[in-house]
């Protein structure tokens, strides 16, 4: 069972590899004047989102340079990802599966592909399940 996202909040953590993620938690029945709704707006969501969303933007540590952003989605059964974009020079690091294993966990439930896949979300996928263990890359 996916744990519901019912109060809208951000977190900032410190990763173990030398980065930052900022994280907003967005309910799925946010509030049109809620001040989040500004930047992280659920209904441009294309997968499902009914136990709530995750808006990652992840930074270097020290500098505070943007990396990428991912934005992942829940329903009572699973959790997808709706997009990821790591930009070109940080690609290759496990950033992308650092992200995922953290929307599992904040979510407590498995992250599954999504239905539409670009050609490099089936090679993510395809290296991802192929090399996949319990302890995540973070």
């Amino acid at each position: 069972m996916v744990t519901r996202i019912d109060i809208a909040r951000t977190l900032n953590l410190d990763l173990d590899n030398g980065y930052k993620v900022e994280i907003a938690f967005i309910p799925a029945e946010l509030p049109d004047d809620h001040p989040l709704r500004e930047r992280h707006d659920a209904r441009s969501i294309a997968v499902p989102a009914t136990a709530g969303s995750l808006w990652m933007t992840l930074f270097t540590a020290g500098d505070q340079h943007y990396v990428g952003a991912a934005i992942f989605a829940a329903d009572d059964v699973a959790v997808r990802c709706d997009t990821v974009d790591i930009r070109s020079q940080f690609r290759r690091r496990g950033l992308a599966s650092c992200l995922y294993e953290l929307a599992g966990s904040l979510f407590d439930a498995p992250v599954v592909p999504g239905a539409l896949l670009s050609a490099d979300a089936i090679a993510f996928w395809r290296a991802r399940l192929a090399t996949k263990t319990e302890a995540g890359p973070c």
